[in-house]
């Protein structure tokens, strides 16, 4: 089994390098809600961040969606007037802020074990308040490891995006556990590790710990 969680340190491309894995960027794009909570939960923790962070920014945006009236257009098509009102522009702030909030807790947490931290708060602010999707694919791009692990990248609903394999956490591997699914060690950046093999997913020690280096 391939390993689920990267220890190379840095990001892999660019911010803007959607097309080398063009999967991961339809994901960010149709389905943000679902990466950002597969993102969570495998990076920050703990386990049933995903289904929750989807279901409260998809309610959000259906209420968003639903208080919001029609827009009013002329014989040619053109919106005399938008359907947006006090109530929907407050759920679409909220929206934002829900989704601005998450991110930023998903590339806090990615950035201390993947990056030297070279860029400011400011920085990292701007990347996740303009560039939220493709933040989110170039995340994924990097701690789903496509190439090596040959995963679909699109359409996978599990809570943290591994199928076909077992699950892997990074906040449950910081402490230098290893867990099936996952045969490398992520440490914060700067520490020197081995990574070990775990045990088959078939037998039912299914941790155990890793030797430092």
């Amino acid at each position: 089994m391939q390993a689920n969680l990267p220890t190379t340190v840095g990001p892999d491309d660019g911010l803007f390098d959607c097309t080398n894995h063009i999967p991961s960027c339809i994901w960010a794009m149709c389905c943000p809600f679902v990466m950002l909570g597969q993102l969570y939960e495998k990076i920050v923790g703990p386990r049933g961040q995903c289904i929750k962070i989807t279901i409260i920014l998809f309610v959000v945006a259906m209420m968003q969606s639903a208080v919001r009236g029609p827009d009013i257009m002329d014989g040619d098509g053109n919106i005399l007037k938008p359907g947006d009102n006090d109530t929907s522009n407050l759920l679409s702030m909220l929206q934002t802020f829900l989704m601005v909030y998450f991110t930023w807790g998903v590339y806090a947490t990615y950035r201390m074990y993947y990056t030297a931290n070279t860029e400011s708060s400011l920085q990292s602010f701007i990347k996740v308040f303009c560039c939220t999707c493709c933040l989110l694919s170039q995340m994924a791009r990097k701690v789903y490891n496509y190439p090596v692990t040959e995963k679909k990248g699109c359409c996978v609903f599990g809570p943290t995006g591994d199928e076909p394999y077992a699950p892997a956490y990074l906040w449950d591997t910081a402490d230098g556990t290893t867990i099936v699914g996952s045969n490398v060690v992520v440490q914060p950046y700067g520490t020197v590790v081995q990574a070990v093999p775990v045990q088959p997913a078939s037998d039912p020690d299914a941790r155990r710990m890793s030797t430092l280096v």
